[in-house]
């Protein structure tokens, strides 16, 4: 169990070994993929306001995601932090289909502060794993009292959905684990929950 609570937490430095290497090259190529799907849209579509506002938020989160390797932190109240994530998620990717599968629900949030490291990366592979098990909804919930919780019910069609432990999973659960947070998944039929816990930052 990881403490939910820190003080003053200094910046993690980061070791530099093969396995941060993969974690930092899959991030790379998750956010080059995410622009190769929206120039196929752009091709295709008469209007594409929508999806060069989103090929401009990814090339923002690649930077981000290079930056990382330097350690991103950011700190949002509560609500400022469920709203950005509801903005992301509904951003991730231009078709209509995939704004269509999300709703979303806030519990209490309470009016303490939470830490975050690398947030754009995290939410990334999440959004990026939620496309390819081809889910048919995406339920997302808010909740802080001792701490913060991001919990994402996705249901899914394809019984073959992946939980494996691969480099995405690995660089959300290293990111939190940074902060002293955790990362949960369980998979039931074809439910797949996701639960992310944020510590709240005592000063």
């Amino acid at each position: 169990m990881f403490p939910l609570k820190f003080k003053n937490v200094p910046p993690v430095k980061k070791v530099q070994s093969q396995n941060t290497d993969d974690l930092f090259k899959h991030d790379i190529l998750s956010s080059l993929h995410a622009l190769k799907l929206s120039l196929s849209q752009m091709k295709s579509s008469r209007e594409s306001t929508d999806l060069l506002d989103a090929m401009v938020n990814e090339v923002i989160s690649l930077e981000e995601s290079v930056q990382s390797q330097f350690y991103v932190e950011k700190k949002f109240t509560p609500l400022q932090l469920a709203l950005y994530i509801k903005r992301f998620f509904i951003n991730a990717y231009p078709e209509n289909r995939w704004k269509q599968l999300f709703e979303f629900k806030f519990h209490f949030l309470n009016s303490s502060e939470i830490k975050v490291v690398n947030l754009k990366q995290v939410l990334r592979n999440l959004a990026h794993n939620l496309r390819e098990n081809q889910n048919t909804h995406i339920l997302i919930e808010f909740s802080c009292r001792k701490h913060f919780k991001l919990k994402i019910s996705s249901m899914y069609s394809d019984e073959n959905c992946s939980t494996a432990s691969g480099l995405g999973l690995q660089s959300i659960h290293q990111n939190l684990s940074d902060i002293g947070g955790r990362f949960e998944l369980s998979k039931k039929m074809n439910k797949l929950v996701q639960e992310l816990i944020f510590p709240i930052f005592v000063d």
